[in-house]
Parts: C-alpha cells; sequence; structure tokens
C-alpha cells in the first residue's frame, strides 16, 4: 500500500519547464496592450503570477524603481458609468428647474392679468404634513 502511494506521489511531482525568451517578451508585449491579463497568462501556461510578474519586471518597457499603476477596467467602467448617470441626473435637474421657473412666471403673469394673487387663491390650504400634526394632536 505504501509503495503505491509513493509510485502516485511520484506520478504528480510537478516538471520544470522552460519558457523561450521570444515567448516571454511576447507575452509581456500583449499584457501591455491589455490583450492579456497576469492571471490569463499563469493559467493558460501553468505558471505563477509572481513569475509572470518578474516576466514583466525583466522585459517590460518601464523603468526601474517607476510604479505603474494599474487600474481595472472594471473600474475604470463604473466610474465612466458613475459620470454619465451623473450627467444625465444633473441634466434633468436642470429641465425641472427650468420647468419650476416657467409656472411661476406663468403664475405672475396670469396674477397681473387678472388682478388678484393666483398661486395665493388656488395653492392648498393645507400641505399633507400639517394635515398630518393636525390629525395627530386632535383627540
Amino acid at each position: 500500500m505504501a509503495k503505491l502511494a509513493n509510485d502516485i506521489a511520484a506520478s504528480y511531482r510537478p516538471v520544470r519547464r522552460t519558457f523561450s525568451t521570444a515567448l516571454k517578451k511576447k507575452l509581456v508585449k500583449d499584457y501591455e496592450k491589455n490583450l492579456i491579463t497576469v492571471l490569463q497568462i499563469s493559467r493558460r501556461y501553468e505558471v505563477s503570477s509572481g513569475s509572470v510578474y518578474k516576466w514583466i519586471r525583466r522585459f517590460s518597457n518601464c523603468e526601474v524603481g517607476i510604479r505603474q499603476v494599474v487600474e481595472m477596467k472594471s473600474e475604470e467602467f463604473k466610474t465612466t458609468r458613475l459620470e454619465q448617470q451623473l450627467d444625465e441626473a444633473l441634466r434633468l435637474a436642470g429641465q425641472q428647474q427650468l420647468l419650476l421657473n416657467l409656472q411661476s412666471k406663468i403664475i405672475a403673469h396670469v396674477s397681473e392679468e387678472v388682478g388678484y394673487d393666483v398661486k395665493k387663491k388656488y395653492e392648498p390650504l393645507f400641505s399633507k404634513s400639517s394635515v398630518r400634526v393636525i390629525k395627530e394632536n386632535t383627540p
């Protein structure tokens, strides 16, 4: 039984592989062009991500000692989407403000034409919050 276990363990020992310099350079170039990620390289060629980062440091065009900030595509997409949503919200808020300004000018013009304050005459006597307060305070 022990011999069988040793035979199985021996068959699963990792094989030491070497990759050509040309392949490493090609993979680093693809990485720099955002055609492939470190994770994809490490999975495809069955190497550790640390080895891939060593290749990048060795064959990259970046200078030694300079840090490179890498932003994930998903982060960039989220930021772009949030900026678009903010722009849309600001546009809608601007439209609402224009409508409010137009309504107040129309009310002022109509009040001037008819000779009395239209807004004051036709405005509801109580707002919803004041009606709620009155109902709560009544026995």
